[in-house]
């Protein structure tokens, strides 16, 4: 594994960031004031809407003409026209409320979490006549943003399934506003979920297929120009992403990895991806409580760990051999951490994510370089047979009976001690220190056993929580197994939108205590 001399600076890093997390000195800036105003702000990001319209985030500069200090504010453009696009100047008027705050019951889903880290502050819904204008600016950020949606929109019109629209604009746009709930659930179950969401494994095989572009300079003996010019395109198609996490993290470690290659020095995988959490969390601190920044560190390190001790085979004298078995190392290595976090995120553990991967994975270099194909020439190539072949494998293996355990609620010490443990025995066995080896076995096996001994948390068999929105109140009443919500919504469509809000937001809490799905009623019922 090599030393680790960034891993000191790495960890001072996160210190400082979880202490100004706490004492809240890392508060976002708040608006001047609420209330119904005329608006200026710069576009930073836009997804489409569930309901209709887009939603964008926003920081906003100036309020009734009058410049003031710049906060964030989430925007719903209720209609799609205009167009709005991330680098965008925008002019609109609406009434600007503060930004919802997490429902004061417990076990919920905090739906506006992720804003919160981001600093947004404020909500406001804007109409199509209330916005005043939008202008395109040109700095390289907006450039970006705007080439990744005009190539996102040429992918919608390629001759392909609205399924494979889908998984490429995820897999190479990076963007999941097509994908569905369903699609998420099912290859969630599968442990594919890792296939919508950029990550190492692709911006590898985009590595792949600009190495080969660049051929010709290997033959010419030009090697090092080679490396530059794929360093140089990585970063491109990193700027091109909007510089995700995953791809960032990615792109750095290739970046040290090929840049030692120049200077004709060794790099070490620790070292390299200490080096990317460290730009990373020092240019986006919020970063560390993001589910895909964990997520995507978890598995590199569970690769960097764990799949040495699990692929033996000697790979200069058994080639083929270790091509092969190289498949379910690396699918278990990153699964030895990931899935301890995605328990602690999403509350499920896929069992048969072995099977799938070992299935699917072979296929995803092919899907890239097709999806680039369909791109280029505008034609189907084999894009809609390769996605429809990991459909299938997908859904197989989520319909299969206990593919996947459910209802897992571990806590934050827990999911870091038994990661501690896991990688204390990796380092134990890689160091063939067998004092060290029996040391965390012993922790991991007093762990489990205290976690099956612990008693379960018992809950009230009747409760009653209120939240009061700006549009509406709802009661939560509990009684044995049915969980019904009271609210004093005037029409059936705000009944429905509350009944599909409530619907994520009591998730956990529905199935933490047993409960029926939550009904909706109206309050003088």
């Amino acid at each position: 594994m090599g030393r680790c001399p960034l891993l000191i600076p790495l960890a001072v890093l996160i210190a400082l960031i979880l202490i100004c997390d706490s004492l809240g000195m890392r508060k976002p800036q708040e608006p001047p004031s609420f209330g119904e105003g005329r608006y200026a702000a710069y576009v930073l990001s836009v997804r489409e809407a569930s309901t209709a319209g887009q939603l964008a985030v926003v920081e906003v500069d100036t309020v009734d003409g009058h410049t003031v200090r710049p906060f964030k504010a989430r925007v719903h453009f209720v209609s799609d026209f205009p167009d709005v696009r991330a680098g965008n100047r925008v002019s609109f008027a609406g009434k600007l409320r503060p930004l919802a705050a997490a429902p004061d019951i417990p076990d919920v889903v905090d739906m506006q979490a992720t804003l919160r880290r981001e600093g947004v502050t404020a909500s406001v819904t804007v109409a199509r006549d209330s916005v005043l204008s939008v202008t395109a600016t040109v700095t390289m950020r907006e450039w970006f943003a705007s080439l990744n949606e005009d190539v996102y929109s040429r992918l919608r019109r390629c001759p392909i399934s609205p399924e494979a629209v889908s998984v490429l604009s995820a897999m190479l746009l990076g963007r999941t506003d097509m994908i569905t709930d369903d699609m998420r659930m099912t290859f969630s179950a599968a442990g594919l979920s890792h296939l919508l969401a950029l990550s190492g494994m692709h911006v590898g095989i985009i590595a792949m297929i600009v190495a080969v572009a660049l051929w010709p300079f290997y033959l010419g003996r030009h090697t090092r120009t080679r490396l530059v010019l794929t360093i140089a395109a990585l970063w491109f198609y990193a700027a091109f992403t909007g510089f995700l996490p995953s791809v960032t993290r990615a792109v750095i470690m290739a970046t040290a990895y090929m840049g030692g290659r120049i200077l004709q020095r060794r790099s070490s995988a620790l070292n390299s991806l200490c080096l990317a959490a460290f730009v990373i969390l020092l240019f986006n601190p919020e970063d560390l409580y993001a589910p895909g920044f964990q997520l995507s560190f978890s598995a590199v390190l569970g690769i960097i760990l764990f799949y040495p001790l699990l692929n033996r085979v000697d790979r200069r004298n058994h080639p083929l051999l270790y091509t092969i078995a190289s498949y379910p190392a690396l699918s278990l290595s990153a699964m030895a951490l990931t899935g301890i976090v995605a328990a602690f995120h999403f509350h499920t553990y896929p069992l048969y994510f072995l099977v799938a991967n070992l299935l699917v994975v072979p296929l995803v270099p092919l899907l890239v370089f097709s999806g680039v194909v369909t791109l280029l020439l505008n034609a189907d190539a084999a894009t809609d047979f390769l996605v429809g072949m990991i459909d299938l494998v997908a859904d197989f293996t989520a319909s299969l009976p206990g593919s996947v355990i459910t209802g897992l609620y571990p806590p934050a010490w827990l999911v870091l001690l038994l990661s501690a443990l896991l990688c204390l025995l990796a380092v134990a066995v890689t160091m063939r220190s067998r004092f060290l080896m029996l040391e965390s076995v012993i922790l991991l096996v007093a762990v489990a056993v205290g976690c099956i001994a612990y008693p379960r948390r018992e809950y009230p068999a009747e409760a009653e929580y209120v939240v009061e929105e700006y549009r509406s109140t709802q009661r939560i009443i509990v009684r044995g197994d049915s969980c019904i919500i009271l609210t004093d919504a005037k029409t059936g469509a705000e009944r429905e939108e509350i009944e599909e809000c409530y619907g994520v937001i009591l998730r956990d809490f529905v199935a933490r205590r047993h409960l029926q799905p939550p009904t909706v009623r109206r309050l003088d019922n």
